[in-house]
């Protein structure tokens, strides 16, 4: 049920010509213009008339304004919950931190994955990501060994206009106990009125 007519961009209600892309499970699609999108230009997205597999009706739109021009800049991590040759407690979720949002269907457990340094194995872990794509999160199945060095590895997937990412690999441990203590606010903004 995804076609030009269900599943437009719009440019001051002229529809882009394009094509679509599919991920295997069919529950994310791409549009790839067939040109270069306009500079500086407010543009609409528009899917009305896309059916489920029960053909229950999916409708939604969103606005978004292009850039200046082409984006040639390789992303880069600039935060990681995990310090570089630090510990994390063994039931941690590792987050980590993209400097532009990123094209999420270019990662998978073949460039973004927790490395167990004893076996010479992946640790099996579920990869989730924020709404805008800037930030990543890595759910390991199990806990951690306690004591044990892990290595995580971020490298070839892309941001949204096909720049590869800087790799990252830090080297961690896992503590020998897990996290048990509840979080508390130490500080927010703004201030409330006392």
């Amino acid at each position: 049920s995804v076609n030009s007519t269900t599943f437009q961009v719009t440019n001051g209600g002229t529809p882009l010509a394009g094509s679509f892309w599919f991920n295997s499970t069919n529950t994310r699609v791409n549009f790839v213009p067939n040109a270069p999108l306009p500079a500086n230009t407010n543009l609409v997205m528009t899917i009305n008339g896309v059916l489920d597999v029960v053909d229950n009706p999916v409708t939604a739109s969103s606005s978004f304004t292009t850039g200046p021009g082409p984006d040639f800049t390789a992303p880069s991590v600039v935060w990681s919950s995990i310090p570089n040759s630090g510990t994390i407690p063994t039931n941690s979720v590792i987050t980590v931190q993209f400097s532009e949002s990123m094209d999420a269907s270019t990662f998978s457990s073949s460039n973004f994955y927790i490395s167990d340094s004893l076996l010479s194995t992946r640790v099996t872990a579920a990869l989730t990501w924020s709404m805008d794509q800037t930030t990543a999160y890595l759910q390991p199945a199990a806990y951690l060994a306690a004591g044990r060095t892990y290595y995580l590895y971020v490298n070839s997937g892309t941001d949204i206009a096909g720049n590869q990412v800087n790799g990252y690999s830090p080297t961690f441990s896992a503590e020998f106990s897990s996290a048990t203590t509840a979080p508390t606010v130490i500080a927010f903004n703004p201030m409330l009125k006392a």
